[in-house]
């Protein structure tokens, strides 16, 4: 493969160990080795979803239509479950509403896709905490 003049191998290797990554630790098979030529090394591999780029983080959801929206909101979810770790939903029958609590580890950009979907749908807040994990 070839992408912007530079060879793309793939790579699946089978399993990658970081420290703390637990189940984690599988590379997608989608995922690349790109090769760089520089003037510190001449051959210098990195994977392009480095796990230094992911984060961890909480995510919550409070949905005031839960009737409409429930089944999209567990489609999106379903959609990322790559990146969540954890859920707790609970109702709160006062206020009519329905919160999900998650737990995610991702990029920024896999945690932005999905709330970014979750957060267009009609009576759906969402609201996220991330913090870089070493």
């Amino acid at each position: 493969m070839s992408s912007g003049g530079k060879d793309l191998k793939p790579f699946d290797s089978g399993r990658m160990d970081f420290p703390g990554e637990g189940r984690r630790g599988r590379i997608p098979k989608t995922a690349y080795l790109e090769r760089f030529d520089s003037h510190r090394e001449s051959s210098l591999f990195f994977l392009r979803e480095n796990h230094m780029n992911r984060r961890i983080g909480a995510v919550s959801i409070i949905i005031t239509s839960r009737s409409e929206q429930a089944a999209r909101v567990n489609s999106i979810l379903s959609e990322h479950g790559d990146i969540v770790i954890g859920r707790m939903g609970l109702p709160y029958p006062p206020a009519a509403l329905h919160i999900l609590s998650l737990i995610v580890h991702g990029t920024t950009d896999e945690i932005g896709a999905m709330t970014g979907k979750l957060g267009s749908l009609d009576g759906v807040k969402v609201k996220s905490a991330l913090q870089k994990v070493a």
